[in-house]
């Protein structure tokens, strides 16, 4: 899994390549974001580069890297992402 996950996380990184810094800033972050956590991560890495929040939150949506768990109001990451990414697994379930 975490080769597959590392091919697939330098894939969607040549993919969208003007994410690099969101990417970058997804290490050691955990895999289940409450949406204030997320735009926090955003604000400090693409902020400038997609905006608004709801349009860069779409996006992660649209193109399979994390979705939201609207019951939980909470952003879940792919597990195929969260290896390659080296992001928290803790409660992911």
């Amino acid at each position: 899994m975490k080769k597959a996950s590392q091919e697939r996380c330098d894939a969607i990184k040549e993919e969208y390549p003007y994410l690099s810094n969101f990417f970058d800033s997804l290490k050691d972050v955990s895999a289940l974001l409450s949406e204030e956590e997320l735009q926090t991560v955003w604000q400090k890495s693409v902020q400038d580069v997609i905006s608004p929040f709801a349009e860069f939150a779409n996006l992660l949506s649209e193109i399979g890297l994390a979705e939201l768990r609207v019951n939980e109001k909470r952003y879940k990451f792919a597990d195929i992402y969260v290896y390659g990414f080296e992001m928290i697994r803790k409660g992911t379930v």
